[in-house]
């Protein structure tokens, strides 16, 4: 749930729908991998080099609080 309220939080800023930033399957893979680097985040499904520099420190950090 805190990744889903992340992605709704940057959505909003940036007037995108949620999905945009990452799919809810991604987000699951997110919760249950729970990536600590830029290298493990990016073997998740869903998060490529262009998703990782535009979302992926925002997500590491709610991720590993």
């Amino acid at each position: 749930e805190a990744l889903r309220a992340k992605r709704g939080e940057m959505a909003s800023e940036l007037g995108v729908p949620a999905y945009i930033i990452f799919s809810d399957k991604t987000l699951k893979h997110l919760a249950c991998d729970k990536p600590f680097d830029k290298a493990s985040m990016l073997e998740v499904n869903g998060v490529g080099e262009k998703k990782y520099e535009q979302y992926g420190e925002d997500f590491l950090a709610a991720i590993n609080g």
